[in-house]
């Protein structure tokens, strides 16, 4: 982007920091925020502190003491199941990568009543049998459940024609209905009274030529999604993998050149809110894909 780009979503750009650093407790901690994300957004070849403040404006101490002076509200993430479990809480659908020791009990178990001791609070119900591992599930469920799905046409070669397509990505995939059953999940709030774990998608991915499967997903989706919609989220990496090479290229995200730790965190965390903003620009104007 150039400043004219960036004059004209001032307003949106403006809204959108002041939801990304609502956390931050200082005013000028959050000017500085949207400056840095100015920074980032704007066209040039580097994207580390004294470039970014020269095309800016301002002292780059100040942008040096943002990312590795200052307070901010940092989170840690815990283990993949609560992951899982936020962004079921936050309304946020998700189909993610799973390994195959992951446990869990078949999507039609039911646990049963626990005989009470006459002490203390009744038992929560128990499943009767412990809960297996994914890959044992898929193994049980069988190779030939798994049908041809294909997700999207393959992107061509650069020096082919680039709006010629050179043929479908596809694989063999099966789901069936499961009920993750880690430590975590079985003392999380989303278990029921009655002992009953929160159902979710299991997508398996196995090839004819091999023994076992190759890839593993859990989801949330609706029970009714069908296999190819499953798939295609699951398949969704290449996007990822284009926003990545967008936030190197044109964001900035390995130019950072400072030495703590904290700094270097920050300065990916403000480039990839960067990323996001564009992201939603391009949503709403589909005209402005590409540009950055």
């Amino acid at each position: 982007m150039d400043e004219r780009d960036l004059v004209r979503v001032r307003a949106r750009l403006e809204d959108f920091a002041a939801g990304i650093f609502a956390g931050l407790r200082r005013s000028d901690q959050r000017a500085t925020g949207l400056r840095y994300l100015r920074g980032l957004m704007l066209d040039g070849r580097r994207k580390s502190m004294q470039p970014m403040a020269q095309r800016l404006g301002v002292d780059h101490q100040q942008l040096q003491q943002f990312l590795t002076s200052s307070t901010w509200a940092d989170a840690g993430y815990g283990q993949v199941a609560e992951f899982r479990q936020g962004l079921t809480e936050r309304g946020i659908g998700y189909i993610v990568a799973t390994t195959s020791s992951t446990t869990a009990q078949p999507g039609d178990a039911q646990p049963v009543e626990v005989p009470y001791a006459g002490v203390g609070p009744h038992p929560t119900p128990r499943y009767p049998h412990s809960a297996r591992s994914l890959k044992d599930l898929a193994l049980a469920h069988g190779a030939d459940a798994a049908r041809l799905v294909r997700w999207r046409a393959r992107l061509p070669a650069p020096e082919r024609t680039p709006d010629r397509p050179v043929g479908e990505l596809s694989g063999h995939f099966f789901a069936l209905r499961v009920r993750p059953a880690g430590r975590v999940i079985q003392r999380g709030p989303h278990r029921g009274d009655d002992g009953v774990l929160p159902e979710c998608w299991l997508l398996v991915q196995w090839p004819p030529d091999q023994d076992e499967p190759s890839d593993y997903w859990l989801s949330d989706l609706p029970a009714d999604t069908p296999l190819a919609e499953l798939v295609r989220l699951a398949k969704s990496r290449w996007r990822i993998e284009h926003d990545y090479r967008e936030l190197k290229t044109a964001l900035g995200l390995d130019h950072f050149e400072g030495r703590s730790w904290i700094g270097w965190h920050r300065h990916v965390t403000l480039a990839s809110a960067a990323q996001l903003f564009l992201t939603q620009l391009r949503l709403a104007r589909p005209k402005a894909v590409g540009r950055t």
